[in-house]
């Protein structure tokens, strides 16, 4: 990761912010509540905005860690504003199923404040680009 941070200069706090929503993103991407809520949310809406060409049909245990391994290889590519709008858009879809998820399961916790901070701090990072 340091590789990728001095490649970054000035906007390192951003990669850093976007390592961060990552790593949420792996914590959460097995979370059995957590992937129930975004089947849910899919049954209705299928394709939730932004999301529409990162994710796959089917929504399972991967779901979120294959975002957050596509937010990276959009930074490996030089794609940051591709990469900032993703996180942007899973953050606001994860927010929506927050609730969902913690009624079925209060371990959850309170992933919609977690997301909402995340969305905050990328948007602030981002602000830049």
């Amino acid at each position: 990761m340091s590789q990728i941070m001095d490649h970054f200069g000035d906007q390192r706090e951003l990669v850093a912010r976007l390592y961060v929503f990552m790593g949420l993103l792996d914590r959460y991407s097995a979370v059995p509540a957590v992937v129930t809520a975004m089947r849910e949310y899919r049954e209705r809406t299928p394709y939730p905005p932004g999301l529409e060409a990162y994710l796959v049909p089917a929504t399972d245990d991967d779901t979120l860690a294959s975002i957050a391994f596509k937010v990276e290889k959009l930074l490996g590519e030089e794609r940051i504003r591709e990469a900032v709008e993703l996180a942007l858009a899973t953050a606001a879809w994860l927010q929506q199923v927050a609730p969902r998820a913690r009624e079925l399961t209060p371990e959850v916790g309170d992933l919609s404040e977690l997301m909402g901070q995340a969305r905050q701090d990328v948007q602030a990072a981002a602000a830049d680009i």
